[in-house]
């Protein structure tokens, strides 16, 4: 029969002498069995791993985000001046494609006024 993932299992494990003294004595500083010590120690290492990977996620958005603001500052500018729908064209391939997303997600949330409901208006908070 297969085991859950919530069975506890023996694991038999080979370590240096001198990590060993380490674990005990991590163990008795934390008041805990020096088995309990090595699974929480083993655990963090993989919260720590989870922790990295959604860190790494962040920057990729930080820097998708800096991307879209720098485009969207750049096309405001060129907004301003004459002619400025020819100068879109100098937007970086990375520029056009945050720029694209952003008003894909701006259009995506807006109305097309063509039979859409007008916009209700918040109620303020009842006391």
């Amino acid at each position: 029969m297969p085991r859950k993932p919530s069975d506890i299992v023996q694991y038999k494990l080979r370590i240096r002498e001198s990590l060993r003294r380490k674990i005990e004595k991590a163990a008795e500083k934390n008041r805990t069995s020096a088995n309990q010590e090595m699974v929480s120690r083993l655990e963090a290492s993989f919260d720590q791993e989870e922790l990295r990977s959604i860190r790494d996620a962040t920057r990729n958005i930080k820097e998708w985000l800096m991307t879209a603001e720098r485009a969207i500052e750049r096309i405001g500018i060129m907004l301003l001046d004459a002619g400025s729908l020819a100068r879109v064209e100098q937007l970086t391939a990375d520029e056009r494609a945050a720029l694209n997303a952003g008003i894909a997600a701006i259009l995506k949330h807006a109305p097309t006024f063509e039979g859409d409901a007008p916009r209700k208006e918040e109620s303020p908070p009842k006391k």
